[in-house]
């Protein structure tokens, strides 16, 4: 009675399948067809990758309200763009998102789809404002800021990492540096040239005979870098500890 008698199956659901496949097919063709296909018809391909492989819109309230949070604005217009997935051609399979970009007027947050933390932030449009602050008081917003978005930004502990700091002009630049880690590439880098030495570990060899080799691991050292201007506003965030930031998709 029951689940009794019922067999279980390894198989995708064919939703799922089916959606594999057009993602498949229109990596293919636009790779096939670079160079000459038009910026609408490049635009309009991306848009249906973007569709195919997003989150549910259920799923991505959470960041939605994160992005809020950080703009004090419960009213805030949040428009989700895209997610950078992607379908490797070469080894046949999805690379899940490691971000999505979201907009709030023309101001972009790129979130971790996994944890829905804000890895990256980018504002252009600011208040304006005609208190300056000091260099102390500067940094001192910095940490601050840090420390009170725990929730949407992530747990760090400041006193464990490096603090490297630097001016240009109006504005301040923080880097926290943490410590060197040895990741897992996956997809695995891949460098061609006719250069390589018949004799490198892996080398593999193109139709054309260009001897190629690709890479598993690399070292990385995670980082979170704010920027904030003499006015004290925030100009860019980006947050390397949850693993490299994605790219920015927006149309």
């Amino acid at each position: 009675f029951g689940i009794i008698g019922y067999k279980l199956s390894n198989k995708p659901e064919p939703q799922k399948i089916n959606k594999l496949e057009r993602i498949k097919a229109l990596t293919e063709q636009s790779l096939s067809s670079s160079g000459y296909q038009d910026e609408k018809t490049t635009s309009d391909t991306r848009k249906e990758i973007c569709e195919l492989t997003a989150r549910d819109e259920t799923e991505r309230n959470k960041a939605v309200e994160f992005i809020k949070t950080f703009l004090d604005n419960p009213k805030a217009e949040v428009i989700y763009s895209c997610n950078d997935a992607f379908y490797d051609t070469t080894n046949g399979k999805l690379i899940s998102a490691r971000s999505e970009t979201y907009l709030v007027g023309q101001n972009t947050f790129l979130v971790n789809p996994v944890t829905d933390h804000i890895v990256q932030i980018n504002i252009k449009e600011f208040e304006k404002s005609e208190k300056i602050y000091s260099t102390n008081e500067i940094e001192t917003l910095a940490i601050n800021f840090i420390n009170n978005h725990k929730l949407i930004l992530g747990d760090f502990d400041l006193t464990k990492l490096t603090l490297e700091k630097g001016q240009k002009g109006d504005n301040y630049f923080f880097t926290w540096s943490g410590e060197k880690v040895t990741v897992t590439l996956d997809p695995p880098a891949v460098t061609c040239s006719k250069d390589i030495s018949k004799d490198t570990k892996g080398v593999y060899y193109q139709n054309d005979g260009t001897p190629c080799y690709k890479t598993y691991e690399s070292i990385r050292q995670p980082v979170l870098q704010v920027a904030i201007n003499k006015y004290g506003q925030l100009i860019n965030l980006a947050n390397s500890f949850e693993g490299d930031v994605g790219r920015e998709i927006s149309f």
